[in-house]
């Protein structure tokens, strides 16, 4: 059925004398809550008033103190977003990522390499892009020697009371503290825990604490530690309370929750459909995922994302 000429016509002149801007919040905060990542950005181009409208959380996202897991197949610039509690993934083409490395994730943003010498800040949210200066080409590189015992996992540092500390595979650690003359020393304590077969390991800074984890033989044992430092030891821990763990070699962070997410430690795996984000439930010692009955005693066959990390939603 077409409509008529003049009918169509009114359409036009009734639509471009309606006021977009004038929409009650409650209604914008509905269509943001239910806009992609991608469309949220669109929203905020539509004019200077909507640019800083507060943006909610979209409303596939149910807690909004969880973490994303970005990753992407090597040499492409289509990223996937997943949440641990929600089946739904975002998936976002970002070209101004092509041929750059993942650094570090935090507050949102992404911290990037191009090449040798290129460097720079990125929100895949906004897509909002932060240029650094170049690394100069006459660069002063620092060979560190290390034990010949002390092999580095594959966890990035952690920046904790004003140096770096690095954990090795077993649980050694190593400290990188560029105001002393001795830059770089392997602490005889703490004493590795006896964990065979290490397959995994990784650091994160919790509440002011430094805790490890270590997975060994395909998963079948997960082992969370405290750093008693006191004592200098590794001590046991078997309940996170009401905290979560998101862990990757790339970024790794802890956060405080009740909403049925804490004392679980998430990793940047899915489950054998690829569809739910496991985690590790320290209660129930068992990898599971939100809304399926999946449960493993190991990771056998479950394929760990490599080009990844674990960001938190920011549209500023």
């Amino acid at each position: 059925m077409e409509l008529s000429t003049d009918l169509a016509e009114s359409i036009i002149i009734q639509d471009k004398e309606r006021d977009w801007i004038q929409l009650p919040i409650e209604l914008l905060t509905a269509i943001l809550s239910r806009l992609s990542f991608e469309n949220i950005a669109r929203f905020r181009s539509v004019c200077k008033i909507w640019q800083f409208f507060p943006t909610p959380i979209p409303h596939q996202c149910p807690n909004n103190r969880s973490h994303w897991l970005m990753f992407n197949k090597q040499s492409t610039s289509t990223y996937h977003f997943a949440n641990p509690s929600y089946k739904e993934n975002y998936i976002s083409d970002l070209p101004e990522l092509s041929d750059a490395l993942l650094r570090y994730s935090k507050d949102g943003w992404l911290l990037m390499s191009r090449g040798y010498y290129s460097i720079f800040f990125f929100n895949p949210f906004t897509k909002e892009e932060i240029d650094l200066p170049d690394i100069p080409e006459k660069w002063t590189y620092l060979k560190i020697k290390t034990d010949l015992d002390f092999e580095p996992s594959n966890c990035n540092p952690v920046f904790y009371n004003g140096v770096f500390y690095c954990l090795a595979r077993d649980g050694k650690l190593g400290i990188f503290d560029p105001n002393r003359k001795i830059l770089w020393r392997v602490l005889h304590q703490p004493q590795p825990p006896f964990i065979d077969m290490v397959d995994e390991s990784y650091l994160v800074e919790c509440e002011g604490q430094l805790l490890s984890v270590f997975l060994d033989n395909h998963g079948k044992m997960v082992s969370l530690y405290r750093l008693d430092k006191l004592q200098t030891s590794w001590k046991t821990v078997k309940n996170l309370g009401d905290k979560m763990l998101f862990l990757s070699h790339c970024s790794s962070f802890a956060v405080k929750n009740d909403d049925g997410m804490e004392n679980k430690i998430y990793f940047p795996r899915f489950d054998e459909g690829g569809n739910g984000i496991m985690f590790y439930c320290l209660k129930t010692r068992m990898f599971q995922t939100f809304g399926r009955k999946f449960s493993s005693k190991n990771l056998y066959g479950i394929e760990k994302k490599l080009h990844c990390c674990w960001i938190t939603p920011s549209f500023e």
